[in-house]
């Protein structure tokens, strides 16, 4: 995951978070003075890079130095982060059973070679065989 992503995976559940305590609203709003302490320590530099590139649509700007949280597109934004977790646990869980599987396949093929070599040599060794008696 690269640094963007992270850091917009950190924008989106630091704004949830903040939505949550600040039940009164639909779509809460906080000030630019209140960016270090909702984004623990971040300037209002950083946040305005993230929220004006990945992050846009997460926060609309009402008014001098105010914005508003758009929860619905942060939960948006969060449950794909959330289906892309799940979708790479789904590729190496295939990647590990196709492994497995062709692992006991070779095991297979290696003791069925084995058990042929071994019944040959058998076979091998019996020189004469009498005939049945009339």
């Amino acid at each position: 995951m690269s640094k963007i992503d992270k850091q917009l995976k950190y924008f989106v559940k630091a704004l949830l978070k903040y939505a949550e305590k600040d039940n009164q609203h639909f779509n809460p709003g906080f000030s630019t003075e209140q960016i270090p302490a909702i984004f623990k320590g971040w300037t209002e530099l950083q946040f305005n890079k993230i929220h004006y590139g990945t992050g846009a649509g997460c926060c609309i700007y009402i008014g001098p130095d105010r914005y508003s949280i758009n929860i619905n597109h942060c939960h948006n934004l969060q449950s794909k982060f959330n289906e892309s977790r799940r979708s790479v646990l789904r590729l190496w869980l295939a990647a590990i059973g196709i492994i497995i599987a062709i692992t006991l396949w070779l095991l297979t093929q290696a003791w069925n070679q084995y058990q042929e070599k071994h019944y040959t040599e058998k076979n091998d060794k019996i020189t004469h065989v009498e005939p049945p008696e009339k």
